[in-house]
Order: C-alpha cells, then sequence, then structure tokens
C-alpha cells in the first residue's frame, strides 16, 4: 500500500507557528530573495550535475540541522524546512536526527524542540521519531 505525499498549505502552517517562529520566516524570506532557490541553481547545470545540485540547499540545510546549538539557529532551521514540504524530506530529516551521535547530548534539547515544533504540522515526523527510538 502506498501513501500519497501530503501537502500542507503554507498559510495553515504559519498559523500554527509559534509567534517568535512567525518572526523568523519574515527575516528567513528576506534572506531567500537574495539567493537562489536549488531550482534556480540546477536548471543552469546540465547533465548529471543537475541532479547532485538540486537538493543542494536541502542538504546544507540537514547539515545546519546537525551542527544547530542555539534556539535561535534551531528556529530557523525549523522554519527552512517548511520549505521543503514532502515526504521523502520529512523522512531524510528524521534519519538525520535519529542519525547523530549519541555522545552528543547537547544537541538534544534543540532536535526536540524542531521535532515538537514540526510535529503541530507533521505529525508523521513524531510517530517516526517516537517508533524509532522504541525499536532501538
Amino acid at each position: 500500500e502506498e501513501e500519497e505525499e501530503e501537502d500542507i498549505d503554507p498559510a495553515t502552517l504559519m498559523e500554527s507557528l509559534p509567534d517568535e517562529l512567525k518572526d523568523l520566516t519574515q527575516i528567513t524570506q528576506d534572506e531567500d530573495s537574495e539567493m537562489p532557490t536549488g531550482a534556480e541553481t540546477s536548471s543552469s547545470l546540465e547533465g548529471g550535475e543537475e541532479g547532485l545540485m538540486k537538493n543542494r540547499p536541502f542538504d546544507m540545510l540537514l547539515a545546519s540541522i546537525s551542527n544547530a546549538r542555539t534556539t535561535k539557529a534551531i528556529d530557523d532551521a525549523t522554519v527552512r524546512f517548511c520549505e521543503y514540504n514532502n515526504k521523502g524530506a520529512r523522512n531524510k530529516l528524521v534519519r538525520t536526527l535519529l542519525g547523530v551521535n549519541w555522545r552528543h547530548t547537547e544537541l538534544l534539547p534543540y532536535h526536540a524542540r524542531m521535532i515538537a515544533t514540526l510535529n503541530e504540522v507533521f505529525p508523521d515526523i513524531g510517530q517516526q521519531v517516537t517508533a524509532a527510538l522504541f525499536n532501538q
């Protein structure tokens, strides 16, 4: 049985975010307007490089989540993650969060904050993390 990808309306997403995250969306939108998106970057490439560059902004976001050590950094990453609204991106996020070295316990509160925030809009993220932790 194949699951359909669930698309969330951006307006619905904004309504469910806490006020401090709503402020961050304005900041990231201003920054994003100056930077090319992954689609714009990959459209200028030819051949096999296109597939590699297409997901580069998303991969950089996942790397920033693994290194986020402040509330502002994780909240910013949470807002930016919402731009990649598809099942594959959510699955990759869960794998990234669970794949962090367990010796880095200082990251746990920030990752928990991200999971709790995203769980409001994407309940499958919380379910997948919970199931994976129980299976370990």
